[in-house]
């Protein structure tokens, strides 16, 4: 439908398509959207959504010195337009109202929060003349209107006000009042800033339409992040493929030789290593290992991975050439001449030497095996002086299956590098992931689809994502879930005794329940349970399930964009239960930004244990201090990390 709104602006409701018709309220979820300003001109402009809340704010203080606000639910029928009108002093529907004082200028100013992107001033007055101008409400050219200086507005919905409060100072400079609307209007496509926008649309559509379906990402990304992920990309297209830089390294490479120190590009190869969740928290260290290193990622993807992802950096690829001069990389494993850890058990490598005075040929690159059941030369590589050495190579070639970033965050010579990127370490996932994976135009389309579907109109996505790594007892461990889910209010409980009448459940929108399994009868048992029996609070709940492949197909490119489309699918839910040990469940939540509740049974009281941060767990990490090669528990070194809630010895970022 069209608007329009002569010289006033909207407040439009903005959390994806599944929250444009939910009221405010006092919930977690309801704490989490994002709040949009966009300007509603003569103009008019286009609203993509069947219903949203907006509130008008006239720009002229003669308007109505002294407003109360009331926020108006309107549906669109075809044909028909929705026109302005001023606002009323009487509270509006619902006791959901804004109240605006001391209204004081003509200028719009622009409010950031941290957690969403809310829009509303900027500290620069701006005359709308061409708006004015254009109305029906033209004004009166000789009569003087006076320019104050600052709007104040408060909010008795639920918005995190402490973000809020602290938000108010220096605003971006706009060029005119166009580049205004158009900054007002838009979606906030680039993150904050975390995302390039130096891509065709239409080759990644995930890319641009992600931020309407995701929740605004929860943090802020720092600025130094910001920077030096433009660094970074204009280091790889300085030094990725296809390059003279890049054919200069390929030919050093070729003689097999370490050329006596690090060039001027120099790469991480990342080799894959398990299932697709594994892989994506890998190619997270990976790509962090790099950028604190000034290092190059390129990844050697299978035919199985090609086509899951598009391009994360303009004009390059982060894809290892098909003619790279290494042409056994599927066998690169722990019997590999390069592998580190053998080199430094011979003895042929030290990681105090300098290897431009070896007295040894070295090889030209260095295999780095970061998997879970390496050993402890390998872990070597999570010592000071041993990236000392590292950094001297220009190849390193990397498997794992380990999100080993906490790990980085004890090397001394990161610390500081790693405070700056991240102020709050709780984040690093939840950033670089929605950095780095845009699932392509195939995956996106199994997402969008399924999500419009059978998702769009629920009150509330509950994500359940189940994986078993032992035979267990279906109805046994299907009724802990349920048994999790209720306890803890996010599912009703079940009236066995009545059913509610048609008249109570007619207009009740239904909470969906999305279930990720590899088996269908999680999803059975639960669909089945609450179409035998009403809700206790009269919901009405709907049980979903995409896929379920019985076994694993981890080389299979149609099973892996069915996962990855149900990673996504996970990742817009509102809350989440995974199971423990789970790498899946790790990238839905990091991508949602969420906290889930883990199936990890305290006792007969607490049955699932929300988890503190929504960063994965490292589970298999060094055990060892690097000086004295004593034996160390890392997850009491120091106060944010300490040990994981779903996996004994592991380790994690906490605040």
């Amino acid at each position: 439908m069209e608007v329009s709104l002569p010289y006033s602006v909207c407040l439009k409701w903005r959390h994806g398509f599944r929250h444009n018709r939910r009221w405010f309220g006092s919930s977690e979820a309801n704490q989490r959207s994002a709040f949009q300003f966009f300007p509603i001109s003569a103009s008019r402009t286009r609203i993509d959504s069947v219903e949203d809340f907006y509130l008008v704010l006239p720009i002229d203080r003669r308007e109505a010195p002294r407003w109360r606000w009331r926020i108006r639910r309107k549906r669109r029928l075809p044909g028909r337009r929705i026109r302005s009108r001023r606002p009323r002093r009487k509270e509006g529907t619902d006791g959901r109202r804004a109240i605006g004082s001391e209204v004081q200028s003509r200028c719009l100013c622009l409010l950031y929060s941290p957690s969403s992107c809310f829009s509303l001033c900027s500290r620069e007055s701006i005359a709308f003349r061409s708006l004015i101008g254009s109305s029906r409400h033209r004004q009166k050219r000789n009569k003087k209107v006076n320019p104050l200086s600052k709007i104040h507005l408060f909010f008795d919905f639920s918005i995190p006000m402490p973000q809020i409060n602290t938000v108010w100072g220096d605003k971006p400079e706009m060029e005119d009042n166009a580049t205004l609307l158009s900054h007002l209007c838009s979606v906030d496509e680039s993150l904050g800033g975390l995302l390039s926008l130096a891509f065709d649309e239409a080759s990644c559509r995930s890319r641009f339409e992600s931020a309407k379906l995701l929740r605004p990402l929860n943090h802020t990304p720092s600025p130094y992040l910001l920077e030096k992920l433009r660094s970074y990309e204009a280091l790889h297209r300085k030094c990725g493929p296809n390059t003279e830089l890049y054919r200069e390294s390929i030919r050093q490479l070729n003689s097999n030789l370490s050329g006596g120190g690090p060039t001027e590009c120099n790469y991480v190869v990342w080799l894959p290593q398990h299932g697709l969740g594994n892989r994506m928290i890998s190619i997270t260290s990976a790509f962090l290992y790099a950028l604190l290193n000034d290092k190059v990622l390129l990844l050697f993807f299978p035919d199985y991975m090609n086509g899951l992802f598009c391009e994360p950096f303009p004009n390059t690829t982060w894809l290892l050439p098909s003619d790279f001069p290494i042409t056994h990389m599927t066998s690169i494993f722990d019997k590999d001449p390069n592998r580190y850890g053998n080199l430094l058990r011979d003895k042929i490598l030290s990681n105090d030497m300098n290897i431009a005075n070896a007295s040894i040929p070295l090889p030209a690159y260095l295999y780095l095996h970061l998997v879970h059941n390496n050993n402890d030369y390998d872990r070597m590589f999570y010592c000071e002086d041993a990236q000392l050495l590292l950094r001297q190579f220009s190849w390193l070639l990397l498997r794992s299956n380990q999100y080993f970033v906490p790990a980085l965050f004890l090397i001394p010579m990161f610390e500081q590098e790693l405070s700056l990127l991240f102020p709050e370490r709780t984040t690093v996932f939840h950033l670089l992931g929605r950095y780095l994976f845009h699932p392509s135009n195939v995956v996106w389309g199994h997402v969008t689809r399924y999500y419009q579907a059978y998702l769009a109109n629920a009150e509330e996505i509950l994500g359940v994502q189940i994986r078993t790594f032992a035979e267990v007892d279906l109805d046994r461990h299907s009724s802990y879930i349920m048994n999790c889910a209720i306890s803890k209010n996010l599912l009703p409980s079940l009236d066995t005794k009545d059913v509610a009448a048609l008249s109570d459940t007619i207009r009740v929108k239904p909470k969906a329940v999305l279930v990720t399994s590899l088996k269908s009868e999680y999803f059975e048992r639960i669909r089945d349970a609450y179409y035998r029996n009403a809700t206790a609070t009269g919901e009405v709940i709907g049980v979903y399930q995409p896929s379920h492949e019985e076994k694993q197909f981890t080389e299979k490119l149609d099973h892996n964009v069915k996962a990855l489309a149900e990673i996504y699918l996970l990742s817009l839910s509102d809350s989440l239960i995974t199971s423990q040990y789970s790498t899946f469940g790790y990238v839905a939540q990091g991508l949602g930004g969420i906290r889930p509740w883990l199936l990890v049974r305290l006792d007969d009281e607490n049955l699932c244990l929300q988890s503190s941060t929504m960063e994965p767990c490292f589970h298999f990490p060094p055990s060892f201090e690097c000086k004295s090669r004593r034996e160390m528990d890392l997850g009491s070194v120091v106060p944010y990390l300490r040990h994981c809630e779903d996996k004994a010895g592991g380790i994690k970022l906490f605040y």
